[in-house]
């Protein structure tokens, strides 16, 4: 594919990667976008409510949890935060999709 520009440089460049079920391939596996929204204290510590990660397809809740942890090593996990994807209550095991959403619920208190 030539410059986007079609202008006379007539650089070339590789041809963009081809979406298939919301998967892309980089170097042989294929990997799907997931969204993160994230509450309260969770929020406070990656300094946004909303993330997208580039996960390996066929991943579940647990690497999703594992990749924040480690964009996010001060970020606290309290016991009792709970997971949810698609608006319903997960479990670690759960498989993800492309487009999915995971929200990430701390304990919350208050009368």
């Amino acid at each position: 594919m030539y410059c986007p520009a079609r202008c006379v440089c007539r650089r070339v460049y590789p041809p963009r990667a081809t979406r298939y079920n919301d998967a892309t391939r980089v170097s042989g596996v294929a990997r799907v976008k997931v969204n993160i929204r994230l509450f309260a204290i969770m929020s406070q510590y990656a300094q946004t409510g909303h993330l997208s990660l580039d996960i390996p397809d066929g991943s579940t809740v647990a690497a999703v949890r594992e990749e924040l942890a480690r964009r996010f090593p001060t970020m606290p996990w309290p016991p009792g935060t709970l997971l949810a994807v698609n608006q319903e209550y997960a479990g670690e095991r759960t498989p993800l999709s492309g487009g999915d959403e995971i929200a990430v619920i701390p304990p919350v208190s208050g009368g």
